[in-house]
């Protein structure tokens, strides 16, 4: 039986492999063309979608904006601005495309372009903790979503928007320590019952399971915690929902002095984690967790190997957000 399995999934990662180089040469096919006109826009941005290297990817959609605004192509302009809103690694930078991708889909009226705006925007306004303008991108992002019925395209593809928006607000909130006002956009978002693969969408309810956590529910917060981490295993993109599962997981166990779970549960995060994959927060708390419960357990070697690796990633993260700030205020 396992034998079977490992040929069936060897073979669905060949054809996907095979259908992924299909989709790649008839893109490069249609830019070598040189027309220089909006097929061959739409034909960098899906490649720099496709392609594996974020070196690439970038030089491509950037190639594309170029073009775009050499034969006035607003529509593909703006795809650009918010493809590259999500593929570059600088916070400030990200902001820029974004906000430039956000102006031009509202004059065109594009409600799916300024919702899919609206969400690159929120999630980098967060990382950087500028919550005020992160809540102000996800409330106005939700009403444009919810009205028109908007599904993702590059983001959250063929999903409802809304439900995102709801959850994504719920994540502001906790980051607030706002639990009260976390709990009902988790719940409104569980409410809208999104499914994935068949199953109800697992991330509000991740997201519940923690505001429960942070309220002191902890047998609720176990239970939904599982509830998420079998959903996330069903559903097809789960490594960064598992991730930041665990560094949850972690948490609880941490607070309720079951010390040996919480270390495991950290060093899945600790050892799986990059990022591009999961956000710096999950592997933080993860670090975090593993340097207070060896220091509840007396292992000074290992406290201080965690202190050092926690210092370092909270050095990176306020560099980062410190770029943004001085950057970001520039801009305005």
């Amino acid at each position: 039986m396992m034998k079977a399995c490992l040929i069936f999934l060897f073979c669905v990662t060949v054809v996907n492999s095979y259908a992924q180089k299909k989709t790649i040469d008839s893109l490069r096919q249609i830019i070598n063309q040189n027309k220089n006109d909006k097929a061959q826009v739409n034909a960098l941005v899906n490649l720099g979608m496709t392609v594996s290297n974020s070196t690439d990817a970038i030089s491509y959609v950037k190639d594309g904006l170029l073009l775009s605004k050499k034969i006035d192509y607003k529509k593909g302009e703006a795809d650009c601005n918010l493809v590259l809103a999500d593929l570059v690694a600088q916070v400030t930078e990200s902001i820029y495309y974004g906000l430039n991708a956000l102006e031009i889909y509202e004059k065109l009226k594009d409600n799916t372009g300024t919702a899919s705006a609206h969400l690159v925007l929120q999630w980098n306004y967060r990382e950087a903790e500028d919550f005020t303008n992160a809540l102000l991108h996800e409330f106005e992002g939700e009403k444009i979503a919810e009205q028109n019925n908007v599904k993702g395209v590059f983001d959250f593809p063929h999903h409802r928007l809304a439900p995102l928006f709801l959850a994504e607000t719920a994540q502001t909130y906790i980051l607030k320590n706002e639990p009260d006002s976390a709990i009902i956009y988790a719940q409104k978002s569980i409410q809208q019952n999104e499914l994935f693969d068949g199953t109800s969408w697992e991330f509000p309810i991740y997201l519940l399971a923690t505001i429960q956590q942070i309220k002191g529910d902890y047998v609720h917060s176990l239970e939904n915690y599982r509830l998420a981490l079998r959903l996330s295993k069903i559903q097809t993109e789960d490594t960064q929902d598992s991730l930041q599962i665990y560094s949850g997981m972690s948490t609880l166990f941490k607070s309720t002095i079951q010390l040996d779970s919480s270390i495991y549960y950290a060093q899945l995060v600790n050892k799986s984690w990059s990022p591009g994959i999961s956000e710096a927060k999950n592997l933080l708390e993860a670090v975090n967790n593993l340097y207070e419960v060896y220091k509840l357990k007396g292992k000074q070697d290992s406290t201080l190997k965690y202190l050092e690796l926690n210092y370092a990633q909270v050095f990176l993260i306020q560099k980062n957000k410190k770029k943004y700030t001085k950057q970001h205020s520039a801009l305005n």
